[in-house]
């Protein structure tokens, strides 16, 4: 039997278990799953759409059963790392985004089982009309994306909890021989402990294919009762003695302090396009912004939290102490409820637009203006030498290849930082986008030989050979998908 005749057979048995609407293969629909912000255009051959665990581990015996693979996505929202496009073709993608339902939730003890369909924008919802304030996982990306893809993914969050693949206790999974299991744990104590009694695989589920989640286990923070928000400038020096001050009391958990950094050119970006599209910035642009902002190269934002006016007044006394001499126009904002404070958003798609030659519609997304956008993500550790090293590195090869270095610092527990970059380019401009792809490439190989390894990859991506060893990638691939009933190339080799 030839390869068409088992794509045949397999898309019948798929419209036989899900239904003729939620299995599509027409050029429209292949088209649209291909599209990203980011460079590349691999279509797959169809999408299913399954609506609870037991379609989609049916969707996946039906895929061993004809040799088929499955790429499986929440809401394919991921813009700039791949968004709904598969690792590899042939290949047909598997939304889980009829998986919608928040399964189970706790008040009291502060967590929630979700399934990989509910958006940011629902559980925030959801959890807005609770009695009790918890924090709701939020990002400066688009609203409609999924809280289970993104923290499996460990992307960050903004705000009070900035990494929500931390808070996580386990996982629903349909295996490819159709079994749904569990990890972590379960019965009464599911949602209560990060690690469950003897082994436990969770962790082999994050940034990988092994398996498809359609479930997740997540604790909850409460929200303080009180955030005192902040910002700061500061020369080229400033952020790194103030880290530097700021890592013990990270470290230690002393200090309830969310705290973000941006480069000049990212706070540009944040407030419009650039004024020479398809141009990087000159230096001399550069000292004007500069001069503009009295003279910063960095600006911060962050927020002190705390339960009562005394709490917040020694949260930011000792915010002051740190950064006492360190940094440039501190400045405390209005202070607001924890709820308040939680409920406001802060966008980041404007950004997007800046290489983009087209100004931005009303509520028009970065795929439809087509922007280019594809992130560039590495760790490193919290120590001024390596972040100089580090934005070295990418100065200069991004100033020979005639782009901007918009650049964001992430800073969590005290030992590490995550230093993001979006290439920015027109992405109607076929050639831009080949050269960025291949600039990303090499950009990311470098920074990992240098120490400094991805902290997340784009669908596809192959992984530093210097960033992780691979030995127990095929052995774990054949033990849970010997039939290779989903795609590999997600954070391995294809």
């Amino acid at each position: 039997m030839d390869a068409s005749e088992q794509r045949a057979r397999a898309l019948d048995g798929w419209r036989a278990l899900l239904g003729e609407a939620q299995v599509r293969d027409d050029a429209t629909t292949r088209v649209a799953l291909s599209h990203d912000a980011s460079p590349g255009a691999r279509q797959p051959f169809a999408l299913l759409r399954p609506a609870s665990p037991q379609e989609v581990a049916g969707c996946l015996q039906i895929a061993a059963r004809h040799g088929q693979a499955l790429h499986p996505i929440s809401r394919g929202a991921n813009w700039g790392y791949g968004a709904a496009r598969p690792p590899r073709t042939p290949c047909a993608v598997l939304s889980l985004e009829r998986l919608e339902a928040v399964r189970r939730f706790d008040a009291e003890l502060a967590w929630v089982e979700l399934e990989p369909g509910v958006s940011f924008d629902a559980l925030a919802r959801f959890l807005a009309a609770q009695p009790r304030g918890l924090w709701p996982p939020q990002t400066g990306g688009p609203g409609s994306g999924s809280v289970v893809g993104h923290a499996l993914a460990r992307g960050l969050c903004s705000g009070w909890v900035q990494d929500p693949s931390e808070q996580i206790t386990g996982l629903e999974l349909a295996l490819a021989d159709g079994r749904v299991v569990r990890t972590g744990s379960v019965g009464a104590m599911q949602g209560l402990r990060r690690r469950a009694l003897g082994p436990d695989g969770t962790q082999l589920f994050f940034q990988s294919s092994l398996a498809v989640v359609t479930a997740m286990t997540l604790q909850l923070q409460p929200t303080p009762a009180r955030a005192l928000p902040f910002n700061f400038a500061a020369r080229r020096t400033g952020p790194r003695a103030a880290r530097r001050r700021a890592a013990p009391l990270l470290q230690g958990r002393l200090l309830p302090l969310q705290l973000q950094l941006f480069d000049d050119v990212y706070q540009l970006g944040l407030a419009g396009p650039s004024p020479s599209p398809g141009t990087a910035l000159s230096e001399a642009a550069r000292r004007e912004l500069a001069a503009r902002w009295g003279g910063a190269r960095w600006a911060a934002r962050g927020a002190v939290f705390g339960e009562d006016a005394d709490q917040l007044a020694d949260g930011w006394r000792r915010l002051e102490a740190v950064l006492d001499g360190r940094c440039e126009r501190l400045r405390a904002l209005p202070e607001q409820g924890g709820r308040a404070f939680a409920e406001r958003r802060q966008e980041g798609l404007a950004l997007a637009w800046w290489a983009t030659p087209r100004p931005r519609a009303p509520g028009q997304s970065p795929l439809d203006a087509g922007c280019g956008l594809s992130w560039l993500a590495c760790a490193l550790p919290q120590r001024g030498a390596e972040l100089r090293r580090a934005l070295a590195q990418l100065d200069a090869r991004l100033r020979d290849a005639g782009l901007d270095r918009p650049c964001s610092l992430r800073v969590a527990d005290g030992r590490s930082l995550v230093l993001v970059v979006p290439l920015l380019f027109d992405g109607r401009d076929a050639e831009a986008g080949a050269r960025v792809a291949a600039l990303q490439r090499s950009l990311r190989d470098e920074l990992a030989a240098s120490g400094f390894p991805p902290y997340r990859l784009g669908v596809g991506e192959r992984p530093p050979s210097s960033s992780r060893d691979p030995s127990l990638d095929e052995a774990l691939a054949r033990a849970l998908d010997p039939s290779g009933a989903l795609a590999r190339g997600i954070y391995t080799e294809p």
